[in-house]
């Protein structure tokens, strides 16, 4: 449940419900902005460059092939837009990435998007620091950029859960001072990513350790490794031969590192309402308290924190047998206007090698994960989804 006028003192504003999916849409990159649009081949070729400007009208012409510091860039983007990006399985991780990229670059105009030749956009975004992969959500591995996965990492050692014996006994270790452990890993990483074995190998050689044998193998879904990642120790590197490596985080230059819990609650808050708003209560508990746990009041405390920067707003929706549902939800006061403005655009038809995903988005009423009604076809690349 939402608290009660944590926000503006006015009678909230009513959305139409289109206009919130479409705006979602576009800050996820599944659709390119108005300006995008105005030709088909904007939607339905977004590989496609835009020509050169007249002699008379001097402009920058994109180059052909983004760099790599620019294709990084643009992976971490697409990563922020979404605030936090599932990392398994691989290969669905990295279709995301590439579907968002061609729409986003094409609106931006930063080349075509589509990573050119062999390997992944998140392996080398990952390597070059751009985003980084970490256990986060529900226990599972998730891409995000340093900064925003410094607030989500913050605020999943709210509740301290390692410390409780149901943690350790699920990864078959006891632990009371994780010090020198986190200092035993600190060496063995030092010179970079490290496999579980070659982790358990260099920490075993110290017999005070014998006792984490089990854990150092990966027990109980690598829970001696997961307060590591969530104190922002350690985070993943690069697959060796497909196999996992740890690599130290702490002192990365790009890492900001953890900020206080309750300075990261409320950024966490706002980066979720940016991305995923309008937003219900059971969306930002879902977010925060089934994948974070976060105890729910002090959920409702991070909410108030951001006062007037959230704006209470009734989203109206056409239901399926005519009539008209109303969600009371959030947005952020600096992102209503955008959503206002948005129109639908997004169906579109297009020349052939084009094909038509149809994103069904589920009601709020009868999903947490913050999704809103309605159906959109999307025009892409026919070949977008095949490795390049």
């Amino acid at each position: 449940m939402l608290p009660e006028r944590v926000g503006s003192s006015h009678e909230a504003m009513e959305l139409d419900g289109v206009q919130t999916l479409m705006w979602r849409l576009r800050r996820h990159s599944l659709v390119p902005e108005p300006a995008a649009v105005s030709q088909p081949a904007a939607v339905s070729e977004p590989a496609a460059d835009p020509e050169p400007a007249a002699a008379s009208e001097p402009a920058a012409v994109p180059e052909p092939g983004p760099a790599a510091e620019q294709r990084d860039a643009l992976t971490a983007e697409v990563v922020d837009r979404v605030v936090a990006l599932r990392a398994w399985p691989e290969r669905l991780a990295e279709q995301s990435i590439r579907i968002r990229r061609a729409v986003l670059a094409t609106a931006t105009h930063r080349g075509n998007g589509v990573k050119q030749g062999g390997g992944s956009c998140l392996a080398e975004a990952q390597t070059s620091g751009a985003v980084i992969c970490s256990y986060a959500l529900r226990g599972g591995s998730y891409f995000f950029t340093p900064q925003t996965g410094a607030n989500l990492l913050s605020v999943r050692t709210t509740t301290k859960g390692w410390e409780s014996a149901r943690f350790q006994r699920q990864g078959a270790f006891v632990i009371d001072d994780w010090q020198p452990f986190r200092e035993a890993v600190h060496e063995v990483c030092a010179d970079g990513p490290r496999t579980r074995a070659e982790i358990s190998a260099h920490v075993l050689k110290n017999p005070a350790f014998r006792g984490l044998e089990t854990g150092l193998g990966g027990a109980g879904s690598d829970s001696l490794y997961k307060p590591l990642h969530w104190w922002g120790d350690i985070c993943f590197g690069p697959p060796r031969d497909g196999i996992a490596t740890f690599r130290w985080l702490r002192d990365d230059p790009a890492w900001p590192g953890l900020p206080d819990v309750d300075v990261a609650g409320p950024r966490a808050i706002a980066d979720y309402v940016h991305s995923y708003g309008p937003v219900t209560g059971d969306n930002l508990h879902y977010w925060l308290s089934d994948g974070l746990s976060v105890p729910r009041a002090r959920v409702r405390q991070w909410l108030a924190a951001l006062g007037d920067d959230l704006v209470e707003v009734d989203v109206e929706f056409a239901g399926s047998g005519g009539g008209t549902s109303v969600a009371a939800a959030y947005v952020l006061a600096s992102d209503l206007d955008d959503i206002r403005a948005s129109v639908s655009t997004a169906t579109r038809s297009g020349p052939s090698g084009s094909r038509k995903r149809v994103l069904s988005l589920s009601p709020c009423s009868t999903s947490r994960s913050g999704t809103w009604s309605g159906t959109v076809a999307v025009l892409l690349p026919a070949d977008l989804d095949r490795p390049r």
